[in-house]
């Protein structure tokens, strides 16, 4: 009822999974890390093994015939209740989740009282990991605090969705295409046109400062991820570069900058050499890009580009 564990996985769904890997062509070990990576994750105290969801699980085995890894519990149920709720204490599940939940908001939480919890961060997370959208991480004994994160891909792709849907007052699959296009045309005023406008649709948290910015473009691109290569902080020699995109025939290095210059965003991307861990992929144009952002405007201020062929 409440999940599978890996063991219970491999034993009850052994014929599925062998299937699931001779129609993907996968290697058992890939295969099962992919299955882990979609739907493994849930964890219902502190410490204890995590479960796979039984609906994840079921639905990817029947309808997904054990090789289309898509997102299955999500469908089952409507998202605007738990985004109304999230909305209402503009929850940023990058840096609110770290701070986490107090142990007596869990005890006390009752789901009739949603309306009061609504504006209350504790009730609010307490109220996501009741519904399966968060899940146990840490506890902290000492300070009473529960530590709560996504349990897995197919989760945290769907509560982004639904905020990028949000966001832009469209449908988050039309965006994402946009975007994609244009990064594999190579076409970065088409790029950064969106981007633009999916910024001034973000609602206005105050004391935005550059993580907060970077968070926006990483949840976007994040959504890219099955279309084009993303990586945050991508980690080189001389430093991080806060997101590269590899998009086929073009390679982007993004640099982001509140309240500075787009040429100083360029200018570090530049001197601290960033670009070199992708010069030896032939055929690829590689775009450096410095991008610049506004925590009075709440916005995209600036960008900048150099095209390294």
């Amino acid at each position: 009822m409440l999940g599978y564990t890996q063991k219970e996985l491999e034993e009850n769904f052994a014929g599925y999974i062998e299937q699931g890997i001779k129609d993907t062509g996968m290697g058992r070990e890939a295969y099962l890390a992919k299955v882990r990576e979609m739907y493994d994750g849930y964890r219902f105290a502190p410490g204890c093994e995590t479960v796979y969801n039984p609906v994840s699980v079921g639905l990817f085995f029947s309808n997904g015939r054990g090789q289309d890894f898509n997102d299955y519990w999500i469908e089952t149920g409507s998202s605007k209740l738990v985004m109304d709720m999230a909305q209402s204490v503009d929850l940023d599940v990058t840096e609110d989740l770290k701070e986490g939940m107090g142990a007596d908001a869990l005890s006390s939480f009752d789901v009739a009282e949603l309306s009061q919890a609504e504006g209350d961060m504790d009730e609010v997370q307490a109220f996501l990991l009741q519904t399966g959208y968060l899940t146990m991480g840490g506890y902290d004994e000492e300070l009473g605090v529960y530590y709560l994160r996504f349990p897995n891909k197919e989760v945290r792709e769907a509560y982004y969705r639904n905020l990028l849907t949000r966001w832009c007052s469209r449908e988050s699959g039309v965006v994402i295409r946009n975007l994609v296009v244009a990064l594999r045309k190579g076409d970065t005023q088409g790029y950064m046109q969106t981007l633009t406008a999916i910024f001034a649709s973000v609602p206005y948290r105050a004391g935005k400062k550059e993580p907060d910015f970077a968070q926006v473009v990483d949840v976007v691109m994040l959504l890219c991820g099955k279309a084009v290569k993303v990586v945050a902080e991508d980690q080189t020699s001389e430093g991080r570069i806060d997101l590269s995109v590899d998009a086929g025939e073009h390679v982007y290095v993004m640099e982001f900058k509140a309240d500075k210059s787009a040429e100083a965003a360029l200018r570090q991307i530049k001197d601290k050499h960033y670009a070199d861990k992708f010069r030896l992929e032939r055929g690829k144009t590689i775009h450096l890009l410095g991008i610049a952002f506004s925590s009075t405007g709440h916005t995209v201020q600036d960008w900048k580009e150099e095209v390294l062929d």
